[in-house]
């Protein structure tokens, strides 16, 4: 009961006129965004039926069991393969005991995956057991519209079941 006398004076309320038109149904008032978009607000202040895209993503790289040599099999886009700068590399390196893997990322054409780019660092990353954060690069930091970024493994130490990585990217 409470839940409908709330839901009632919200639909009430004179600064949502586009909810109090579709009151009778809800599911006209919504607008569902693909990944990380958010739904457009009109210069009226209505909700709008485009969504945007958020200036931000983190991009998730997992690998199990990292050896030397993987690359060309891990990359990441920015949703709808937008431009974007990375701001920030998170690393870490899980195993038993101590391990390292040392690596680095490149931005790639989407139409040529396997053909390596300019790396974002001009030294290796080295990801450890205790997370390795890096925010300043020597290489480029920016892949154009239609670019993907990969990771390439150079050296493994120890023994490592996990190596994680997320890059922060803003988008251009």
């Amino acid at each position: 009961m409470t839940r409908l006398v709330l839901l009632l004076l919200f639909l009430s309320l004179p600064s949502f006129p586009q909810l109090s038109e579709t009151r009778g149904n809800l599911k006209e008032a919504r607008v569902d965004c693909p990944n990380d978009a958010v739904p457009r607000l009109g210069a009226d202040g209505k909700l709008g039926l485009a969504c945007l895209p958020t200036s931000s993503a983190t991009l998730e790289f997992f690998i199990a069991n990292p050896v030397v040599g993987a690359t060309s099999s891990v990359q990441k886009a920015l949703p709808n393969f937008a431009a974007g700068t990375v701001t920030s590399v998170d690393c870490v390196c899980i195993a038993a005991g101590a391990c390292t893997v040392s690596l680095n990322f490149d931005a790639r054409a989407k139409t040529a995956p396997t053909t390596p780019g300019v790396n974002l660092h001009t030294s290796e990353i080295e990801a450890d057991e205790d997370n390795t954060t890096v925010t300043s690069f020597a290489g480029q930091t920016t892949n154009a519209a239609n670019q993907k970024w990969n990771m390439s493994i150079s050296a493994v130490t120890g023994s490592p079941t996990l190596l994680q990585c997320y890059l922060n990217v803003e988008r251009n």
